[in-house]
């Protein structure tokens, strides 16, 4: 899609952004990832060209989400739908208040010390292990934590994410935060474009397109069978920045 097509009626737009891979480029942890001052302004132009039909769907928290983009805020889903937040000022909802088994999670700190190379990420309802550090130790962690998830019984699952695994409920995803939001007054009637480069950026590409959207793929670790749009989080930095300045020049 060229950033003409939106910017030629915006009204017609909703634009769906996943995070890490996809606007910002993957760093050897989560909290060593880089916010260009310029992006954020960037993000700003949009949701006024948008009209606020503009958000993020990520695996990191809300929370987070305002930090690394401050002073911004969008509609968002964080936790890959597992909270949402349909518009800027607006309470996050949670569509799960289960907390995390505090037993697993003693499981999970074990694993990890056991490794200095992991990284444990806490959210409100998930754990994720990261091995970004130690690529090797990817399949013996999956194995471990498996074996973790049977003792602990039913209700939680294993996915997997950038270099990292997920331990999470599956009944929130980032195609039923999409599905949500576009049910929000500023997103309703929109065709929905939903950009991606993971395995559970899937949900959302499906979501997109189910209610006559688009989906556009980034490349990265995950292959998705669908077309490749954008090599590289820096080519689709560049494609949010044409469609500002389209605009732009347009007024």
């Amino acid at each position: 899609m060229h950033p003409s097509e939106i910017a030629a009626n915006p009204e017609r737009w909703a634009l769906f952004l996943d995070v890490d891979g996809t606007i910002l480029d993957v760093a050897a942890t989560p909290n060593d990832v880089i916010v260009g001052v310029d992006l954020i302004e960037c993000l700003g132009r949009l949701e006024t060209l948008l009209s606020g039909a503009l958000a993020f769907v990520s695996g990191r928290t809300i929370a987070v989400l305002d930090r690394l983009f401050a002073p911004l805020k969008l509609a968002a889903a964080g936790e890959h739908g597992a909270e949402l937040r349909s518009a800027p000022g607006q309470a996050v909802f949670r569509c799960t208040t289960r907390p995390f088994d505090p037993a697993l999670k003693a499981a999970l700190v074990q694993l990890v010390a056991e490794h200095p190379a992991l990284l444990l990420e806490e959210k409100p309802s998930s754990v994720v292990v990261h091995y970004r550090r130690a690529p090797e130790l990817g399949s013996s962690v999956e194995q471990r934590i498996r074996s973790l998830l049977d003792a602990a019984g039913p209700g939680l699952g294993l996915y997997s994410g950038k270099m990292s695994w997920d331990i999470r409920e599956g009944i929130c995803t980032k195609g039923t935060a999409v599905r949500q939001l576009m049910a929000v007054d500023c997103f309703a009637g929109r065709t929905p474009v939903y950009l991606g480069d993971d395995l559970t950026d899937e949900d959302g590409f499906a979501e997109a397109e189910r209610q006559g959207g688009v989906a556009l793929a980034v490349a990265g670790e995950y292959r998705s069978p669908r077309p490749i749009a954008f090599v590289a989080p820096e080519n689709v930095r560049d494609w949010l920045r044409q469609l500002a300045d389209r605009q732009e020049a347009a007024a």
